[in-house]
């Protein structure tokens, strides 16, 4: 095996994040292979750029380098073992190792000497990451930079996929780490726009993306309504996650309604959507948001809910992203005057020291990627 990558070239992949808006939960195993999920989510930029960026060059050195610009580290890579060890919880590479780990096996599943591996392919690998994302965003940016690593790695291996191919390889990280979480979450960036995506019961993943009317999000008018406001608290997942499993897997009745309520959601706000209402958008966002504290108390807390409280005067609606308990809120003004007010608010609110409006900007291309 060869890289297509010559040297002195750079592929270079980029991806917005996503913003959920309806649905999440039911795309979480074991409910989603039993029942199926639907989810609705958005493609946004964050400050006028893609915020989650990988390079991938070839070196000279006989090893894998790996870089976080945002993470300020790096490792060296010089054996397969090493290599492996993509579940060290110590490490911050576990999804770039995971995704090269990946690509290999495609190539060579036995081989277990990453010196002569580097010398088949061509020379050493040079992988540097770049999430302009605080870590427990909410945005999904785990799933989102694993679909972005493996469209660079795959660029510089020559590797072609279609879409459902390339999702279903991106899940297969998720796997690997062991990290849980939703099957539709890459969706969100790795495809532009905004979408309503569902899958079928059952142990394998094909994932049916329907494209809505973006004119809600693409429209200056309404879309800056939507503010968009990192509250500087992280949100611990992973935490909540395995205590929403774990009462799923028990079958608990009310569990199991709820998140058929959030799929019967899912559809409602595909309609929404669809008929450029944004009225019921922010009802059903409000309604999300409530699911969302069912589900699990901590997805919320104290703070989250007096800053909800404080700007009830100016929203119609408001939510924490992805599974909530902290990283990102997403409002939705009453007005263009509530909205500058909101705004103001937020930015004298001294909330946390890093928390601050973000703008964002839908997003219609999703995963990029090419050779400079």
């Amino acid at each position: 095996m060869k890289m297509t990558l010559v040297p002195g070239q750079i592929a270079w992949a980029r991806s917005p994040v996503r913003l959920d808006l309806a649905g999440g939960w039911t795309d979480t195993p074991p409910y989603t292979n039993w029942y199926g999920g639907a989810v609705v989510n958005v493609a946004v930029n964050l400050n006028g750029q893609m915020p989650v960026q990988v390079y991938v060059r070839r070196t000279a050195d006989g090893c894998i380098s790996l870089k976080s610009i945002d993470l300020d580290c790096e490792e060296q890579v010089r054996s397969m073992e090493q290599l492996h060890d993509y579940r060290n919880p110590k490490s911050p590479f576990g999804l770039a190792k995971a995704a090269l780990c990946q690509v290999l096996a495609e190539y060579d599943p036995v081989h277990n000497n990453l010196p002569q591996v580097l010398a088949d392919i061509g020379g050493g690998l040079s992988i540097t990451t770049f999430v302009a994302v605080p870590k427990g965003s909410g945005l999904g940016t785990s799933s989102v930079l694993g679909a972005t690593l493996l469209g660079a790695l795959h660029k510089s291996f020559g590797i072609s996929l279609g879409q459902n191919q390339f999702l279903e390889k991106v899940l297969m990280l998720e796997k690997m780490l062991t990290t849980g979480g939703g099957w539709q979450d890459q969706v969100g960036g790795a495809i532009g726009g905004v979408k309503y995506t569902k899958n079928s019961a059952g142990r394998s993943i094909f994932l049916d993306v329907e494209f809505l009317d973006d004119h809600l999000f693409g429209s200056q008018r309404t879309a800056s309504l939507l503010v968009l406001y990192y509250t500087g608290h992280a949100r611990l997942a992973k935490d909540i996650l395995s205590k929403v499993v774990d009462k799923v897997r028990a079958k608990e009745p009310e569990y199991l309604q709820l998140h058929q309520r959030l799929a019967e959601l899912a559809m409602q706000m595909r309609g929404a959507i669809s008929r450029r209402d944004l009225v019921s958008v922010g009802r059903l966002l409000e309604l999300y948001w409530k699911f969302k504290k069912q589900i699990h108390p901590s997805a919320t807390n104290p703070e989250a809910e007096a800053l909800f409280e404080a700007v009830k005067p100016m929203t119609s609606a408001a939510c924490l992203m992805g599974a909530g308990g902290g990283g990102y809120a997403l409002f939705l003004a009453k007005d263009h005057q509530q909205s500058g007010k909101l705004r103001e608010f937020l930015a004298n609110a001294n909330y946390a020291e890093s928390a601050r409006v973000v703008e964002w900007s839908l997003n219609r291309q999703g995963l990029q990627v090419s050779l400079s």
